[in-house]
């Protein structure tokens, strides 16, 4: 992951806040453990920590209310383009 992070292009801070977004969406305790505490160790607040985690919810969210409401895929992606 350390050579992913350091050819992505965003610097190793924001780069674990991505990772533990990602964790809490794919739901790995151990993952959200580890990422949040580098979070911590790299200076981030508990407040930036949890919108960290929440965007993968409002994510989460959205996609389950676009998906259960079976929205034409081909509609979304003309407004998208707008």
């Amino acid at each position: 992951m350390a050579t992913f992070q350091k050819n992505s292009g965003f610097d190793a801070k924001i780069f674990n806040l991505f990772a533990l977004s990602a964790a809490a969406g794919m739901k790995c305790e151990y993952c959200v453990m580890a990422h949040t505490n580098e979070a911590k160790k790299d200076g981030f607040i508990q407040e930036e920590i949890k919108n960290a985690i929440m965007v993968a919810g409002v994510v989460s969210l959205s996609s389950t209310i676009i998906y259960s409401s079976q929205y034409n895929q081909e509609n979304i992606a003309k407004s998208l383009k707008n």
